[in-house]
């Protein structure tokens, strides 16, 4: 079994990257976890030549070529990411954009799996719409896959209380990984 986490914040040690890391905690345990952070990967932005729907597969060879496997085939599936403009980070959005060749090709992926997303906010998000906007996103992605989204935690306000120091958020962050690593 393994867990395979993209961690889709710029900066590489911060609240996304805290919250993601409770999660991970308990499932290191029990499955091999490969985690990339987004940011430090050259992936380029899918051009919609389809491609991959006449292949099978995405000719553009960069780093995504690495993520596909997993992307297809591990049980459980992570997305982090802070909410930058009512949506995930253009770093992340840029990944999930080139599972295009998912969605044409539904035979290439593994079912059975899971998928988890952790969004974190600086801002309030009184409206709830980053959250909203980023969900679907996330959601679409892990349909496309064919892992459903099955876990979300999002939190909002960490300009002021940073996820290092909210001792229940990461509880419950270590509460979602113990039932992940049971998938």
């Amino acid at each position: 079994m393994h867990t395979f986490a993209l961690q889709g914040s710029p900066r590489l040690e911060n609240n996304t990257n805290t919250l993601l890391d409770a999660v991970l905690s308990e499932i290191k345990p029990h499955h091999l976890v490969v985690k990339h952070h987004v940011s430090l990967l050259h992936i380029r932005p899918c051009t919609s030549c389809y491609a991959c729907a006449s292949r099978g597969h995405c000719p553009v060879a960069d780093d995504m070529q690495g993520l596909y496997p997993a992307l297809a085939s591990a049980p459980v599936v992570i997305l982090a990411s802070p909410i930058y403009f009512h949506g995930v980070t253009a770093q992340l959005k840029t990944v999930i954009d080139r599972c295009q060749t998912f969605w044409t090709n539904p035979a290439s992926r593994t079912a059975g799996r899971v998928g988890a997303l952790l969004l974190t906010a600086g801002a309030t998000d009184k409206s709830g719409h980053g959250r909203e906007a980023a969900t679907s996103t996330a959601r679409i992605f892990f349909d496309s896959i064919g892992a459903p989204l099955t876990h979300i935690i999002a939190v909002v306000n960490t300009d002021h209380q940073p996820t290092a120091t909210q001792i229940e958020l990461l509880d419950k962050a270590r509460e979602l990984g113990k039932k992940l690593a049971q998938n």
